[in-house]
């Protein structure tokens, strides 16, 4: 894709519009230069994040195939390794192949965004908000739990519509990808989990919450800037149980990137999250996709004040930190 060559000039003074759009005030007042420049800039962004993203994953996917036939012929301790189509397209090479697409689709996304801002006149890593922002390191593990509370809103809203009568499509599709995972030995196991957080949570943050959000936010409303970004996140996920499950978390990353002015917090609190919700596929029957009866009002109602209590401070916390001068 094209290099982002628009232009912004050199960093702005404080209380301008671009400052003002990264720190939750106010877009670029209508008629403005800048306002009508943004316009259009976000509307070529909504067009060239799919884009990237479907870029990134059918090269990373076609990179992945011969990857995973060598790696597998490498660490086969048969002399008589299984087929080569059983390994591309079979059960058989299931866990490796998942790996490796994995690895380099989320490389190949995260590679295509960076690229796509590379001639940005502030640099790639201003325009992507891989900066270090408002929010300290101590106040980590209150936004990371917070991000928890908020994902656990959207399993308490995807349990209740169940609960409802509400007939959503299950699929085995995850957790027999979890039991071959696990039983593909520690080491595949730990890969996996590894790539599906922390590269997947760099990969993703780059392209949703750095790539797109920050740009709708120098055009739009933080609010409209915010809803379309979780609503693009949202629909990569593709499945309507992940769709709604994910919808709390996906606010709350949003909103972290918008008030922090950077997407490095919500790398953290995106790979935390992963790596604690594959763990627990490989090792439980659990999976967002599958309903299990039995859940009862009081369970729903005391996990979405739990939810809400985690939500709440690291609210708090992020607030206090953007308004305290």
């Amino acid at each position: 894709m094209a290099a982002d060559t628009s232009i912004e000039g050199p960093s702005p003074p404080a209380g301008s519009g671009v400052q003002a759009a990264a720190a939750g005030v106010s877009p670029p007042p209508a008629g403005s230069g800048e306002a009508t420049s943004a316009e259009p800039e976000a509307w070529a962004t909504l067009i060239g994040t799919p884009v990237l993203f479907l870029a990134g994953a059918i090269v990373g996917y076609l990179l992945a195939l011969p990857a995973t036939a060598l790696l597998t012929r490498i660490g086969s301790a048969s002399p008589h390794p299984p087929p080569l189509k059983e390994v591309l397209f079979g059960p058989a090479g299931l866990p490796m192949r998942t790996v490796t697409s994995l690895w380099f689709t989320a490389a190949c996304t995260a590679l295509a965004v960076v690229a796509s801002v590379r001639g940005h006149p502030l640099g790639w890593r201003e325009r992507l908000g891989l900066r270090r922002g408002r929010i300290p390191a101590q106040d980590l593990p209150a936004i990371v739990a917070a991000n928890f509370g908020a994902f656990g809103l959207g399993l308490v809203l995807l349990e209740a519509l169940r609960a409802a009568g509400v007939r959503l499509p299950a699929t085995d599709a995850f957790r027999e990808l979890f039991l071959s995972m696990r039983s593909a030995g520690p080491v595949l196991g730990a890969t996996f989990v590894f790539g599906g957080s922390v590269l997947v949570g760099v990969e993703e943050e780059l392209l949703f919450r750095g790539f797109l959000q920050r740009r709708l936010l120098r055009a739009w409303h933080p609010a409209a800037a915010l809803l379309v970004t979780a609503l693009f996140f949202d629909l990569a996920h593709v499945l309507p149980a992940r769709l709604i499950g994910l919808l709390g978390s996906c606010l709350w990353l949003g909103y972290l990137a918008w008030r922090a002015d950077s997407i490095v917090p919500g790398i953290v609190c995106h790979a935390c999250l992963n790596a604690v919700a594959q763990s627990i596929g490989m090792f439980s029957t659990w999976t967002m996709e599958l309903h299990r009866p039995g859940v009862s009002l009081w369970g729903l109602i005391g996990s979405a004040l739990v939810s809400l209590a985690l939500v709440g401070l690291g609210v708090f916390r992020v607030e206090r930190r953007v308004r305290t001068p």
